[in-house]
């Protein structure tokens, strides 16, 4: 079966990204990207730790002798939270630190003499 040949700028339909990304320089879009990227690297590990400290409190189930409220379960609960709070704490500047890194220029090669 015989294809059709698409004429250029057939497939961009109006208000395609490729409409928007026309109008901006690739340092824009490459910003743009970046950060969005930091944002969602932050958020997802955020979210996991969220995810793990509901398991850890609620979901899983204790050791007997840590059922109910004893000082064991709430020193448990205490070193579980520090422990999070120590991962957020380095993960999160680890995550957004290639915002604060400045995006090298472009190398010309020099020519041999």
């Amino acid at each position: 079966m015989p294809t059709r040949k698409m004429r250029p700028g057939a497939g961009a339909t109006q208000g395609s990204p490729s409409d928007r990304l026309d109008d901006e320089s690739g340092a824009v879009v490459h910003r743009r990207t970046r950060r969005l990227t930091v944002a969602t690297a932050v958020a997802a590990h955020l979210i996991g730790t969220g995810v793990v400290l509901v398991l850890l409190v609620f979901v899983l189930p204790v050791p007997p002798e840590f059922e109910g409220w004893t000082p064991g379960s709430v020193q448990l609960l205490l070193r579980n939270l520090v422990a999070a709070i120590a991962y957020v704490g380095l993960i999160v500047p680890a995550a957004a630190a290639p915002l604060a890194v400045p995006r090298a220029a472009p190398q010309r090669p020099s020519a041999c003499v």
